[in-house]
Formats: C-alpha cells, structure tokens, sequence
C-alpha cells in the first residue's frame, strides 16, 4: 500500500512539474473542467482580452472594463445608458441584465453586439457571465 502511495505521488509530481493541470484537458478529446464564474476569473479570461482593448479610460468604450474593480464598478448596479430601464449587471438576475443581452446579440439592443471587433463570446463563456450574475455578481 505503501509504495502504491509513493508511485502515485512521484507521477502526480511529474505531472505538476510538466504543467499537467491534471483535469485530463490535455488529453486529446477530454475538455477541462468549466472555469469558475468569480469576477477574477471573468475579468482574467474575458473582460481583460476582449473587453478592455476598448473599454479602458479614453477609449471608445463607455465605461472601463480594465481591471476587476473599474469592472466592477462599470457594470454592478449600473444602469445601461442604452436602455435605461435595464442594469448592466442586475445582481441576480442576469435574464434582465443588459450585458449578457449585449454579449448574446438579442436583436432588442441598441447598438452592436459585444465584443465589437470579435470573436463573439461562445456559449461557454456566455453561461459564466450568467453565472456570476445569478450568484449575485460579488466582487
């Protein structure tokens, strides 16, 4: 039992030091697990690479997407200038929170889908910004 042990944690070693993750992503045909729906997590994987580019001080975006508290702050209780009967992000609701009809392209937004310049956000992606919502869009 003992050396069963050892040789598990010898391989898991290798593994870490290799950059395996460990979740079987890297094994052809085997997807990760979903990523967290956290603000860091959003901010890291979505906000920052496809967002920020415009939406950061003096750009052509309305309001800053460059840092998880300008995020925050931008989005979270935040009236839409679009459609003013809506939040940006309604804590809890993300069915009426203006962001996910902009990154979803429903045809009763104004202006265009986000991200502008692309690529559009997948499904995946989508459901994280839900998800996140629904949990009450904490910090």
């Amino acid at each position: 039992m003992k050396t069963r042990t050892l040789t598990a944690l010898a391989l898991f070693a290798i593994a870490n030091a290799l950059g395996c993750p460990g979740d079987g992503s890297r094994i052809p045909g085997v997807m990760a697990p979903p990523p967290g729906t956290s603000l860091a997590t959003i901010q890291a994987g979505i906000f920052t690479p496809l967002c920020a580019p415009c939406h950061q001080p003096g750009g052509i975006g309305p309001m800053p997407l460059d840092s998880e508290a300008a995020s925050f702050a931008s989005l979270v209780d935040v009236d839409s200038i679009e459609i003013i009967t809506l939040k940006r992000v309604a804590p809890g609701d993300s069915e009426n929170s203006y962001l996910v009809w902009k990154v979803e392209g429903r045809p009763t937004i104004v202006g265009d889908r986000m991200p502008l310049f692309g690529p559009m956000l997948s499904q995946a992606e989508i459901d994280m910004i839900r998800s996140w919502i629904d949990s009450g869009a904490l910090p």
